[in-house]
């Protein structure tokens, strides 16, 4: 611990902060290489460092749109969710959010972003049973893409395991193979809010 005071000390006599969308520092360019070699990435990968879980899905929201907008498809602007989810508490990441009690309060300033059941076996909102359901969950994404056209949206963002607003909820074997599926045959990004694993 006193190791991280110390290092935490020294960085704060050089620079203690600055906003990381127009500055770098170097211990912010020592930690995006060493995450580089962790993964086994070359420099063709960036990070992004920000504050809180709330920052990281607007950005990853942000980036996806942008992704989107570079290549032509500017209406490309929606992200799907799930129910049972939880990606922050701005405006922006509680729009994504599906844990119904953190959104009343605010449910004319969101977006109606959650559209699609979240993979929930034991509380099947299909009343189905896995794996004779043939993954109904994960083809609820397809029906909600259909309803709104694939035009429209940028991503979909899901927790691989589901995380504040379900307690640890696992997806059937296949889910997220199924996902992937769908998300490519309509030119839709997938954002995995990485929390739980």
């Amino acid at each position: 611990v006193s190791d991280i005071i110390k290092a935490m000390h020294d960085q704060a006599k050089k620079v203690s902060f600055v906003y990381r969308s127009q500055f770098t520092s170097e211990p912010a360019e020592k930690l995006a290489q060493k995450l580089n070699e962790l993964i086994g990435a070359d420099e063709d990968y960036w990070s992004f460092f920000v504050n809180s879980g709330s920052e990281a899905t607007e950005t990853a929201m942000k980036i996806a749109i942008q992704h989107w907008q570079e290549q032509g498809k500017d209406r490309k602007q929606k992200i799907l969710s799930r129910w049972i989810s939880y990606h922050g508490i701005t405006l922006g990441a509680l729009s994504m959010s599906g844990h119904v009690k953190r959104r009343e309060r605010f449910v004319p300033l969101l977006e109606d972003y959650p559209n699609v059941a979240a993979p929930y076996c034991y509380r099947c909102s299909f009343q189905q049973t896995y794996p004779e359901c043939q993954l109904f969950c994960a083809n609820d994404l397809e029906t909600a893409i259909k309803r709104i056209g694939a035009e429209h949206i940028a991503a979909f963002i899901a927790e691989p395991i589901v995380g504040a607003a379900g307690g640890v909820i696992v997806p059937p074997l296949g889910y997220y193979q199924h996902i992937k599926d769908i998300c490519d045959r309509h030119q839709i990004l997938f954002i995995a809010d990485e929390v739980m694993t």
